[in-house]
Protein backbone atom coordinates (compact mmCIF):
# COMPACT_ATOMS: atom_id res chain seq x y z
CA UNK A 1 0.00 0.00 0.00
CA UNK A 2 1.46 3.32 -1.13
CA UNK A 3 1.85 6.12 1.41
CA UNK A 4 -0.45 9.06 0.65
CA UNK A 5 1.83 11.77 2.06
CA UNK A 6 5.40 12.93 2.42
CA UNK A 7 6.76 14.83 5.40
CA UNK A 8 9.83 17.06 5.35
CA UNK A 9 12.29 17.80 6.76
CA UNK A 10 12.60 14.78 9.02
CA UNK A 11 14.44 15.12 11.40
CA UNK A 12 13.34 18.72 11.91
CA UNK A 13 14.18 21.76 14.01
CA UNK A 14 10.46 22.28 14.57
CA UNK A 15 8.76 23.37 11.35
CA UNK A 16 7.35 20.49 9.33
CA UNK A 17 5.54 20.42 5.98
CA UNK A 18 3.17 17.62 5.05
CA UNK A 19 2.47 17.18 1.34
CA UNK A 20 -0.65 15.16 0.65
CA UNK A 21 -0.71 13.07 -2.53
CA UNK A 22 -4.52 13.01 -2.68
CA UNK A 23 -7.08 15.72 -3.32
CA UNK A 24 -9.64 14.83 -0.69
CA UNK A 25 -10.07 15.99 2.90
CA UNK A 26 -7.72 14.33 5.39
CA UNK A 27 -7.60 14.15 9.18
CA UNK A 28 -4.07 14.95 10.36
CA UNK A 29 -2.95 14.15 13.90
CA UNK A 30 0.43 14.34 15.59
CA UNK A 31 1.02 12.35 18.78
CA UNK A 32 3.93 12.73 21.20
CA UNK A 33 5.84 9.72 22.51
CA UNK A 34 3.29 9.03 25.27
CA UNK A 35 0.30 9.21 22.92
CA UNK A 36 -0.95 12.74 23.66
CA UNK A 37 -2.35 14.54 20.61
CA UNK A 38 -0.33 17.73 19.99
CA UNK A 39 -1.89 18.58 16.60
CA UNK A 40 -5.31 17.65 15.22
CA UNK A 41 -6.73 19.20 12.06
CA UNK A 42 -8.90 18.35 9.11
CA UNK A 43 -7.33 19.67 5.94
CA UNK A 44 -8.29 19.71 2.29
CA UNK A 45 -5.13 21.56 1.23
CA UNK A 46 -2.19 19.83 -0.46
CA UNK A 47 0.42 21.19 1.99
CA UNK A 48 0.02 21.53 5.76
CA UNK A 49 2.63 23.28 7.92
CA UNK A 50 2.95 22.69 11.63
CA UNK A 51 5.32 23.53 14.46
CA UNK A 52 6.47 20.77 16.83
CA UNK A 53 6.70 22.24 20.35
CA UNK A 54 9.79 20.53 21.77
CA UNK A 55 12.50 17.98 21.05
CA UNK A 56 11.51 14.34 20.92
CA UNK A 57 9.86 11.64 18.86
CA UNK A 58 6.41 12.21 17.39
CA UNK A 59 4.05 10.16 15.27
CA UNK A 60 2.22 11.76 12.36
CA UNK A 61 -1.05 10.09 11.40
CA UNK A 62 -2.96 10.91 8.22
CA UNK A 63 -6.44 9.44 7.87
CA UNK A 64 -8.04 9.43 4.41
CA UNK A 65 -10.70 7.41 2.63
CA UNK A 66 -7.81 5.13 1.57
CA UNK A 67 -6.91 4.29 5.17
CA UNK A 68 -4.77 5.46 8.07
CA UNK A 69 -1.06 6.09 7.47
CA UNK A 70 1.57 6.79 10.13
CA UNK A 71 5.10 8.20 9.94
CA UNK A 72 7.63 8.78 12.73
CA UNK A 73 8.89 12.36 13.14
CA UNK A 74 12.03 13.38 15.01
CA UNK A 75 12.26 16.90 16.47
CA UNK A 76 15.90 17.90 17.20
Amino acid sequence: RKNVFTVFPNPTDGEVSIKLEINSSSQIRVFDAVGKIVFNETSASQVVNLELPESGIYFLQVETEQGIFTEKLIRN
